[in-house]
């Protein structure tokens, strides 16, 4: 049964330039991307040469917040290249935590790339090809949204002022309708 399109709400951070490099995003400091999930994404790369991105899952000692306790899920998702920055701008997770993207914006002569992984039970695992940017410094892949369902994707590319939405047709990401044009630094979905 195909899932309903999610609306899209496009949003701007005015404090930053449509022009501004990845790179000067703030990443060493973990950022927590969805708190609706069973699972949560962080994003905390060890240095800007190598990007990693591990996935935890929590488990509660108590009910009391200030002892939360995480522990790793499944293996740690390496970019192709040191330089790829691998989820270091941009990961989403769905809500039901089965599915994860994460943006590699210097991907390729900053070309970006995005890739969708499933959680198997015992890893996760790619689903289908990765998408790539279309030109050297698009930032193809520096936001990224996911639907509830992981079957509906949008993906950012900064510099091009563009997003572009994708949906999984069971064998590849299909885009859906045109590029939209606009600028801002992040995207975000939402199922009504």
């Amino acid at each position: 049964k195909p899932s309903k399109a999610p609306s899209l709400q496009p949003s701007s951070d005015p404090s930053t330039e449509s022009s501004a490099s990845p790179s000067a995003v703030p990443s060493i400091v973990p950022s927590l991307v969805s708190t609706n999930a069973p699972s949560v994404q962080l994003s905390n790369p060890p240095s800007r040469e190598l990007s990693l991105v591990p996935s935890f899952d929590p488990s509660y000692s108590s009910p009391r917040p200030s002892t939360l306790m995480w522990s790793q899920l499944h293996n740690d998702l390496i970019g192709e290249a040191s330089s790829d920055e691998i989820g270091v701008s941009a990961c989403a997770i769905s809500v039901d935590g089965s599915r994860l993207i994460v943006g590699a914006s210097r991907h390729s002569a900053n070309t970006g790339q995005a890739r969708v992984y499933r959680d198997t039970g015992d890893n996760w695992e790619q689903v289908h090809a990765p998408l790539n940017g279309d030109a050297n410094y698009d930032w193809f892949g520096f936001a990224v949204g996911i639907s509830e369902d992981g079957l509906w994707i949008i993906v950012s590319a900064l510099n091009a002022n563009k997003v572009t939405v994708f949906n999984d047709n069971g064998s590849s990401w299909v885009q859906v309708g045109q590029d939209l044009i606009a600028s801002g630094s992040a995207v975000g979905m939402s199922s009504t």
